[in-house]
């Protein structure tokens, strides 16, 4: 059994498109880990953009080791 669909998977219904003001500020450490040459770390940084009626507002948080 065939479905047809009214509209076709790879067409296009819409867009938005808006433009603002954004900026980014981040901070970080690591510590080396004993006799090893490695490193822990963490970085959190601040994203913001305001491209709308809401600004997105995000702060992601990466940990590692580094070796």
């Amino acid at each position: 059994m065939e479905l047809i669909a009214p509209i076709p998977a790879n067409q296009v219904l819409g867009t938005i498109v808006r433009d603002g003001i954004g900026g980014s500020a981040g901070f970080g450490f690591s510590v080396p880990i004993k006799q090893t040459g490695a490193k822990f770390f963490t970085e959190a940084r601040f994203h913001y953009a305001d491209g709308g009626r809401i600004p997105t507002r995000m702060i992601p948080v990466t940990i590692g080791v580094r070796f």
